[in-house]
């Protein structure tokens, strides 16, 4: 059975104090004539673009959407480097094949867990118009393997396979059902002076950037956000860690926090963070953070923090940007009541009563 989802995650009120993400989706059945569902998904989808942009075709309204995101910078050792904006934003027509027998999967060439969705229509920050080709390939053959009707849905297109091995046809043509994006002309060779037979130059995003150029006044790096490496269980002390060092961005210069990296630089992830709970899920790690924030700081500091995660060498960081704070930042503990912490080079140091007044007289009340 085919199941086609629309998926959409956009932004709201860009570039006022009440923006947000919004996601919702959609699924539509039809075990009878799938064609019809699929029609209907369609229609859907293509309602969304035509709510958010009034471009030409739905991919460049979606599309002008994301880029109207405004980016965010962070200036580290006078150097600006971009923060991702959210993540997956778009809207995207998918199919999800479930309830069939591995033989079908196999006749297809498709290798994926059940229930996996797979792009045929729209745009999203992970956007491939290969992947995109070749899953709109595969659903036909579905069609024509269940022998199911396709009525009048059935279109040609064509495109350039950068990814063809050499001294191979990279112009490509095919039948498929029926796409609004026209793939030709989004990558047409005949409009380049010159096409590589190879993937686009792979560009490092600014997390990359950030981590080659080490730790700073305004960059810390963290392993882990509880677990202790070398107790192999979580520990309070490591806890206490992360956020001191929050803190002290803020009443510094601002900055960003790396989980994941070792102080060295190497990319560890923070899978030992996440199988430490015991659901060993994502939202188990960013409730567990929440609580941490809400636990530790004397006084909210929500409006200071952007938090997301990324990925890098198929491992899971995350990261926090702290905004310099307009007043001083304290953090609770038990031992020490409350402590007031700053950044010095690239370490984080506590200050005494003395050291703090007279900080904060110069910082925010001179």
């Amino acid at each position: 059975m085919i199941t086609y989802k629309v998926k959409a995650r956009l932004a709201k009120g860009i570039g006022t104090d009440d923006f947000q993400i919004e996601e919702f989706e959609k699924d539509f059945e039809n075990e009878k004539n799938p064609i019809e569902a699929r029609k209907s998904a369609y229609n859907y989808y293509s309602s969304i673009a035509d709510v958010i942009g009034d471009e030409s075709n739905d991919f460049d309204a979606i599309k002008s959407h994301i880029d109207k995101l405004p980016a965010e910078f962070i200036e580290l050792d006078s150097e600006k480097f971009r923060i991702p904006n959210p993540k997956n934003l778009g809207v995207g027509l998918y199919f999800v094949l479930k309830d069939e027998p591995e033989s079908v999967k196999v006749d297809l060439g498709l290798d994926y867990k059940e229930g996996e969705r797979h792009i045929l229509i729209g745009y999203n920050s992970e956007f491939s118009y290969l992947s995109m080709a070749f899953h709109l390939e595969q659903e036909l053959e579905l069609y024509k393997l269940k022998e199911w009707k396709t009525e009048s849905w059935e279109v040609e297109i064509k495109y350039w396979d950068y990814d063809a091995e050499p001294h191979e046809e990279e112009f490509k043509t095919s039948k498929v059902l029926f796409t609004p994006f026209d793939f030709w002309e989004y990558h047409n060779p005949s409009k380049i002076e010159s096409v590589e037979k190879s993937e686009p130059q792979y560009e490092k995003s600014a997390i990359e950037q950030i981590i080659e150029a080490g730790e700073s006044r305004k960059v810390e790096f963290k392993s882990t956000l509880r677990y202790c490496l070398k107790n192999k269980k979580p520990e309070f002390y490591v806890e206490h860690s992360i956020t001191k060092t929050l803190a002290a961005l803020a009443n510094s210069k601002g900055g960003i926090l790396l989980l994941g990296v070792s102080d060295s630089g190497e990319v560890l992830g923070i899978e030992n963070d996440i199988s430490s709970f015991r659901d060993k899920r994502k939202d188990k790690f960013l409730n567990h953070f929440d609580n941490l924030i809400k636990g530790h700081f004397s006084a909210p500091v929500d409006a200071l923090l952007n938090y997301d995660f990324e990925i890098i060498d198929d491992k899971e960081l995350f990261y926090v940007m702290v905004k310099e704070s307009t007043r001083p930042i304290f953090i609770n503990t038990k031992e020490k009541g409350k402590q007031f912490f700053i950044r010095r080079s690239a370490s984080t140091h506590s200050l005494d009563v003395e050291e703090a007044i007279n900080y904060a007289k110069d910082k925010w009340y001179a």
